[in-house]
């Protein structure tokens, strides 16, 4: 369970304590389907589908982006960019934190502040850069925004 809301945030953890050892007592066998073998998770086609919402962004000597995540998806396992640009690093802490409401909602909100890119509105806010759209556990998500 702490793995999960560890991969839900986005946070990475580099030595968990051990384990105790627990007797193994179910063995389960899960079988692929040949049509099912090869079917990717869902991936979102469309705004509406995404794992991600933009709720608001805001302007002033930086950029402030507020989103909702319904997904137990790890959205910010990469940090995101703004048009190249990384958010404040006390933001995105802040954004990992709050993204464990996952695990108690099903829904979390976050705020992210980037500086100002150098290109003008619209901006192309791209969630989990380093992965694909289609990666199982952090997806790589795009969305243009505007203030």
């Amino acid at each position: 369970m702490l793995i999960a809301l560890i991969l839900a945030a986005g946070l990475r953890c580099t030595a968990l304590p051990p384990f105790p050892e627990v007797p193994v007592v179910a063995t389960v066998v899960v079988t692929a389907t040949p049509e099912s073998a090869n079917t990717p998770a869902a991936t979102p086609t469309s705004a509406a589908d995404s794992p991600v919402g933009v709720d608001q962004v805001t302007v002033t000597d930086t950029v402030v982006v507020t989103f909702t995540v319904a997904s137990s998806q790890a959205i910010l396992f990469d940090a995101p960019l703004l048009d190249g640009e990384r958010p404040r690093p006390e933001s995105l802490e802040a954004a990992h934190v709050a993204l464990l409401d996952l695990a108690l909602r099903g829904q979390a909100t976050a705020t992210l502040e980037f500086p100002i890119p150098a290109s003008d509105a619209p901006w192309m806010l791209v969630f989990n850069p380093l992965h694909e759209p289609g990666d199982y556990v952090a997806p790589r998500v795009e969305i243009e925004v505007r203030p």
